[in-house]
């Protein structure tokens, strides 16, 4: 078996958490680092975030601390439906070379064909090498919301 993939959680609420019980209870996946934007949760095991053994992952809000932890891929479930708040967070992520997957309604068809104005702005940027899918180190294909 090959290494488990590297994943981290960026939003533990509802969708988050979920994703952090999921990839405690697989071998294919290994949970590295957790995100969190409410001072209350950081420093809060993941694992006792979400009612299962603790997992030696604290929560942080420090972003710059979570964007040195080598990952093969963040799953972005940060809150943002209806309100497009979350584009030049996800745009910084790509920026800094990272994978992001997120289930972020908002973000695939049809919602992008008439985008809100601020939104069109940030989607109407000319694609830079941090928002191209490129090839993973494991052969498979990187996801990238651009």
């Amino acid at each position: 078996m090959s290494a488990p993939y590297r994943i981290m959680v960026w939003g533990p609420g509802r969708m988050g958490s979920l994703c952090i019980w999921e990839i405690s209870h697989s071998p294919a996946f290994e949970l590295v680092g957790v995100r969190a934007y409410s001072e209350s949760k950081c420093g809060v095991d993941a694992g006792d975030l979400v009612g299962i053994a603790p997992m030696g992952i604290t929560l942080t809000c420090d972003v710059d601390a979570l964007l040195r932890i080598d990952c093969d891929c963040i799953v972005y479930t940060a809150h943002d439906e209806g309100r497009y708040h979350t584009d030049d967070e996800i745009l910084m992520l790509l920026a800094a070379g990272k994978n992001v997957v997120t289930p972020q309604g908002s973000r695939s068809y049809p919602s992008d064909i008439n985008p809100p104005p601020h939104r069109r702005r940030s989607l109407a940027q000319p694609p830079t090498p941090a928002r191209q899918p490129e090839t993973h180190p494991r052969s498979q294909p990187a996801i990238a919301w651009s």
